[in-house]
């Protein structure tokens, strides 16, 4: 009686997983053998950016292989706020292994921005999972500090000068030495 319950608990959760009968093999969703993925997080320089500073994106993508298959390259693309900023191809990812990609670009104004990676956008690699296809990173814009200038009383006058004159008084005349 054990053994005939646990062949139909079986059949019910493959029934119920990938809509096969037991009697015939798993039908379902397959991955390709090679996945590619991010292995770290966004990164970005500076530390401190100001507008119209050029930011570098850095992100490490690896390549989880289990038929020793390299990756000649994966499509990407960065969103700036929602609006894509650049476009490209990573580059070669070896069977097991991992390539950095970095590029830049301009952000104009000061405040939070989020930039978002996504991984093949168009889905015609077959090597991204689209569940973990994108990263995202919040970075804060600094607004430019003006400097504040100082007028001396005339281009001739120094400092020392400014500061030896003392007060002027009117009607005092010249003092005796």
């Amino acid at each position: 009686m054990m053994r005939v319950t646990t062949r139909l608990l079986l059949a019910s959760a493959c029934l119920l997983m990938c809509g096969c009968s037991s009697d015939s093999p798993p039908t379902g969703p397959t991955t390709s053998a090679t996945e590619v993925g991010f292995t770290t997080g966004l990164s970005y320089l500076p530390s401190s950016p100001a507008p119209g500073d050029t930011v570098t994106i850095s992100f490490t993508l690896g390549d989880d292989t289990t038929d020793g298959t390299a990756v000649s390259e994966i499509p990407y693309e960065v969103t700036l706020d929602g609006t894509v900023v650049y476009q490209g191809d990573s580059s070669a990812i070896p069977a097991n292994g991992t390539s950095v990609t970095s590029i830049g670009f301009q952000i104009a104004t000061s405040g939070d921005h989020t930039i978002v990676v996504t991984l093949d956008p168009d889905g015609v690699t077959g090597y991204v999972d689209p569940q973990s296809d994108s990263q995202y990173i919040t970075i804060f814009v600094f607004a430019a500090v003006v400097a504040e200038s100082r007028q001396w009383p005339s281009p001739a006058t120094t400092p020392h000068q400014a500061r030896d004159a003392g007060p002027q008084r009117s009607g005092m005349g010249t003092p005796a030495l």
